[in-house]
């Protein structure tokens, strides 16, 4: 992952989305992201504030900590921080992964929040198409939509809009969650073909586009903004 978040059509795309995300509604002040990995995403959301990494894995840490920025090593269930620090807290595809507690991040998040924040979540969806892509991210389960919603809504927090995202590709999903079920690739995370990976790109920046204006009807994952009540 540290090789690639870079320059990956995925994690290109999904920082597009996190960016349509965080201009809609004006994020800023001081940021958590919660299971930063190796820092690809954490560096991408200093434009908007004071950010802060917390990671569980050492060697993640260490990737990260090359990236010059703010990092703290910790576990999502319990994050080493007083009540009411933070402005944002961000959870990109980090309640799937089998070491984390749904219900307790999501309290740890509403607890660090100061009043009125922002909680900004990307995670997976579609149980039915759970893979040995899952399995090889240390992932527990896929969401449902609304099971996601609703694990959100129950910690305390006002959902302010839910999406879809990667809707383009996500036939081309379907299938290869499909062949997996009979044939295992040998790698999981690899850079495609350059060209390949450019028109994947691309094509990402203008479905992220589009989705500044309108929520998608279906994708591989979501994106769900809520605000903590003050």
């Amino acid at each position: 992952m540290a090789r690639v978040e870079d320059t990956h059509w995925w994690f290109v795309g999904k920082r597009a989305y996190i960016g349509a995300m965080g201009d809609q509604f004006r994020l800023g002040g001081t940021i958590l992201d919660v299971g930063c990995g190796t820092g690809g995403t954490t560096k991408f959301l200093t434009q908007y504030g004071e950010v802060t990494g917390i990671e569980r894995s050492p060697l993640a840490v260490r990737l990260a900590g090359k990236r010059g920025i703010a990092l703290r090593r910790g576990s999502a269930n319990a994050l080493p921080f007083p009540r009411q620090t933070f402005d944002v807290v961000t959870l990109f595809d980090v309640l799937y992964h089998k070491d984390v507690i749904v219900a307790a991040a999501l309290s740890e998040a509403y607890r660090v929040l100061k009043p009125g924040g922002v909680l900004l979540v990307t995670d997976c969806v579609h149980p039915r198409l759970w893979s040995a892509h899952d399995e090889a991210m240390h992932g527990r389960e896929r969401f449902t939509k609304r099971g996601l919603e609703a694990a959100i809504a129950t910690a305390g927090f006002r959902i302010r809009r839910s999406s879809h995202i990667f809707a383009a590709t996500f036939p081309l999903f379907v299938l290869s969650r499909l062949m997996m079920r009979w044939w295992k690739p040998t790698t999981f995370v690899a850079m495609p073909p350059r060209l390949i990976n450019h028109v994947l790109t691309l094509l990402f920046r203008l479905e992220s586009a589009v989705f500044r204006y309108t929520n998608l009807p279906f994708g591989s994952s979501i994106v769900i903004i809520a605000g903590k009540k003050n």
